[in-house]
């Protein structure tokens, strides 16, 4: 079919891009796109999350994701 697929990545998954809007991945018994958004929430809505916080916070996410092989967005 034209225009599918856009672009493969090969990892422990396949991961098939169609037509640059939906991301399927490929494991060995299934296909699914998963997609999760994380919200932190302070008491009374203060700024508690300082610019070195986030910095770390990111550092972490990126180390998790590269470990089981997930894409941040």
């Amino acid at each position: 079919v034209a225009g599918l697929p856009v672009s493969i990545v090969f990892t422990n998954n396949v991961s098939l891009d169609f037509l640059n809007h939906m991301q399927l991945s490929i494991g060995s018994h299934c296909v699914f796109n998963l997609k999760a958004h994380l919200i932190f929430v302070v008491a009374y809505r203060r700024k508690v999350i300082s610019s070195t916080i986030l910095e770390r916070v990111k550092e972490i996410f990126a180390d998790l994701c590269q470990r089981d092989q997930v894409k941040l967005l």
